[in-house]
């Protein structure tokens, strides 16, 4: 079994998530970070638009209608169940290395 993973880094913080969107299986590596909410920090997809805690990978939004596009995307999801995004602990040594629990 195969996992490829995305590390964000907040402030003085990493996270690690699986690579993909559950959605879409859309690539993270342009995903907007915010850490302006009550939830603390999160990821927004480009292409759907859902949004995701990075603590957990809890979705708080789930393929939102806020353009055309992701009106069409989200149609296509609306009875689907929302599906969480997998996250690993992730820690940084003192020598830089990125050390990342994928145990299954």
């Amino acid at each position: 079994h195969r996992t490829c993973s995305q590390v964000f880094r907040v402030d003085d913080k990493l996270y690690c998530t699986d690579a993909q969107s559950t959605a879409y299986q859309y690539p993270l590596t342009d995903a907007k970070i915010s850490n302006s909410g009550p939830d603390g920090p999160t990821i927004k997809v480009p292409l759907d638009g859902t949004v995701y805690k990075l603590e957990s990978g809890e979705v708080l939004e789930w393929c939102p209608a806020d353009n055309p596009l992701r009106g069409v995307l989200g149609m296509l999801k609306k009875d689907q169940p929302r599906v969480d995004l997998r996250t690993y602990k992730v820690e940084l040594t003192e020598r830089g290395t990125i050390i990342i629990n994928v145990s299954l």
